[in-house]
């Protein structure tokens, strides 16, 4: 009754739990869910993005795109600083993965938390318009969001599951 809790999480505690399949099979399965699950997210964000580039206007699309830059320059920290961390752990120590995630999420959300309040006063410094602010704040509230799917992207990778690392860029787009 505990193995099925632990396995859980990924579906697969350790490597003995792992179907037999071949380095090269899972190479190849890993690489091409990549690719789709890549594709798939760049047409989603282009016609996104022709969308919302028609609906705002050029003075609309130019003020979204600030608000897009600044909150990505600030995305990198929660984002990206604790991947290889989860990545070599959990490679090496899979049934500790649980333990893993949550201890990173929980320092991403309060990491995303103290970055959407050093949005909250420092934007209004930069004396953009109201409604850049106001664009920059709701592309902040993101972060909680795109920090914990970053999180899970690392396990996911951790576990060599590159389909399920596809299909949650996918979701999150």
């Amino acid at each position: 009754m505990a193995t099925e809790a632990k396995q859980t999480l990924i579906g697969f505690t350790n490597r003995a739990n792992l179907p037999c399949v071949s380095k090269v099979q899972t190479i190849i399965k890993n690489a091409s869910s990549l690719a789709v699950g890549r594709v798939a997210t760049k047409a989603m964000s282009l016609v996104f993005l022709g969308f919302v580039a028609r609906k705002l206007g050029e003075e609309g699309f130019g003020r979204f795109s600030t608000a897009m830059a600044l909150v990505g320059f600030v995305e990198i920290l929660p984002g990206y600083i604790a991947r290889p961390f989860i990545i070599r752990h959990v490679a090496r120590e899979m049934e500790k993965s649980g333990r893993f995630l949550a201890g990173v999420i929980g320092t991403n959300v309060a990491l995303s938390i103290a970055l959407f309040v050093a949005l909250y006063f420092v934007t209004p410094l930069l004396n953009y318009p109201p409604d850049t602010d106001a664009a920059v704040l709701l592309l902040a509230a993101s972060l909680l969001f795109s920090s914990i799917t970053n999180s899970y992207h690392a396990v996911f990778t951790g576990f060599e599951r590159m389909e399920r690392s596809a299909m949650l860029d996918v979701a999150n787009s």
